[in-house]
């Protein structure tokens, strides 16, 4: 199975929890901010993702892993390039 483009973030209030999300990403993804990754998985992965953070979300935290399509047109703002595509839009 191949892999697939996805945008990774999270909002986790728990600063020890946080760190090791942050941690686990920063190995798998390219990161933008701290809490927002560019990443490619493969189901696979994505579902030993979810098991390896799903310990570390408390009720009132966030985490997303948001589909990026190539069919869909993908409107940027900024200066930084993608990681994912080198096909982007970008709006300055």
């Amino acid at each position: 199975m191949s892999a697939k483009p996805w945008i990774v973030c999270y909002d986790i209030s728990n600063n020890k929890n946080r760190n090791r999300a942050l941690y686990r990403l920063r190995k798998l993804c390219d990161g933008r901010q701290k809490s927002v990754f560019e990443c490619w998985f493969t189901e696979a992965e994505l579902t030993e993702l979810y098991e390896q953070l799903l310990p570390l979300i408390d009720e009132g935290d966030s985490f997303f892993c948001l589909p990026v399509s190539r069919s869909r047109s993908v409107i940027r703002l900024g200066q930084a390039e993608s990681l994912l595509f080198s096909d982007m839009l970008l709006v300055a």
